[in-house]
């Protein structure tokens, strides 16, 4: 009897064991984004002395929002496959009132968030990016990629690649014809739709003793909208230089938004063939006698008469 008593007890026991330990590993992803969000809470709170009493609440009882990325971007260019990966950058941020920038407590996790811990405070102002510059640097990278990755070495791709541009108003002399299958029709249309579009360069600068910079050149509307690549390389400094006629934009500030420029003016049309004056023109007055001796006859032509039928009117 007192066997069967410990054999129920411990089958007991048992079940209670199994149950605790299949609930503890099966906790929801809430549970894990709630301690996340206190974890990035406290830190928030320790490294901001700058906030108000008001802010402080704020920050305690307010609930954030996440903002995510990838670790590793989905690129090209891999020999074994996409690089993926599982983690993620997560930023756990409040908009607190009062402040002109986000505060975003960033740390790495997997999308359950269980072993997310904040690793740093960022403070952010978030601006609308120039769209048509983000799609011309994103044209130029993809060309890059393509076309000019023999021709650079690891480090030039890698600042093509990864950083920003400068964005310069050039005239350089567009190749209108490069592959020599236009017609001379097709060749002239070509050359004024050039000349009436805007030129805009995008230029990364390769290593400074070199005095050299890669260079996309390309047309487009006046705000860079439907940007075209015509022509790109590798080029001097002050060939960049001498054919810049505004610089736009620098690094520090490519994706802000940018005054359009001025569309150049259109191709002037060939002028019309002037019709040669009269032998005569230097003498008005007697080329409008001979005009006038003329008018009978005119006259009588245009109702059909012959000449001798005017001279015997006559």
């Amino acid at each position: 009897m007192d066997t069967k008593r410990i054999g129920g007890r411990l089958l007991l026991w048992a079940a209670f064991a199994f149950l605790a330990i299949f609930s503890a590993g099966c906790r929801s992803d809430q549970y894990y984004q709630d301690l996340a969000v206190r974890r990035a809470r406290a830190y928030l709170l320790k490294h901001s002395p700058e906030l108000t009493a008001d802010q402080i609440y704020f920050v305690k009882y307010n609930n954030p929002f996440f903002l995510t990325a990838d670790v590793l971007g989905k690129g090209g260019l891999s020999l074994e496959g996409a690089m993926e990966s599982r983690q993620q950058q997560i930023c756990v941020t409040w908009a607190i009132p009062g402040r002109d920038r986000y505060y975003m407590v960033f740390g790495v996790s997997s999308g359950r968030m269980d072993t997310w811990y904040p690793n740093r405070l960022i403070h952010r102002v978030f601006t609308l990016p120039n769209r048509p510059l983000e799609s011309a640097v994103r044209t130029a990278r993809t060309y890059a990629q393509n076309a000019l990755y023999s021709r650079m070495n690891t480090e030039e791709f890698n600042s093509v690649r990864f950083t920003l541009p400068y964005l310069r108003l050039t005239n350089f002399d567009l190749a209108i014809n490069p592959e020599m299958t236009l017609t001379p029709e097709e060749y002239e249309k070509e050359a004024r739709k050039l000349a009436s579009s805007c030129q805009f360069s995008l230029v990364w600068k390769m290593d400074p003793a070199s005095g050299e910079s890669m260079v996309f050149c390309g047309t487009a509307g006046p705000n860079l909208a439907g940007w075209k690549i015509n022509f790109a390389g590798r080029m001097p400094d002050a060939e960049v230089e001498a054919h810049t006629v505004e610089l736009l934009k620098t690094p520090k500030d490519s994706f802000t938004d940018f005054t359009p420029v001025e569309p150049p003016l259109p191709p002037e049309e060939e002028p019309m063939m002037e019709e040669h004056a009269p032998e005569n023109s230097d003498h008005p007055a007697e080329s409008e006698e001979a005009e006038k001796n003329k008018e009978p006859a005119a006259a009588g032509a245009s109702f059909g008469e012959t000449d001798s039928e005017v001279e015997e009117a006559r």
